[in-house]
């Protein structure tokens, strides 16, 4: 078997895939809703970073210590 040959049935077999592949997940336009994610979210994530550093001190102060 030469390079060219080699070359063709990865092709075919790499076409063969392609066609046969499904998309992993379906989704539809109304099933993401961005929009309602507002200010509460900026709140939830500013407190879950300031309970990390704080965890994140005490770890310190454990090594430290």
């Amino acid at each position: 078997m030469n390079l060219k040959e080699l070359k063709k049935m990865i092709a075919e077999e790499y076409s063969a895939y392609t066609e046969q592949a499904e998309p992993a997940v379906d989704v539809a336009p109304g099933d993401v809703d961005a929009d309602d994610m507002g200010a509460d979210a900026d709140a939830d994530d500013e407190d879950d970073a300031e309970a990390l550093q704080e965890r994140f001190k005490k770890l310190a102060n454990i090594i430290k210590g």
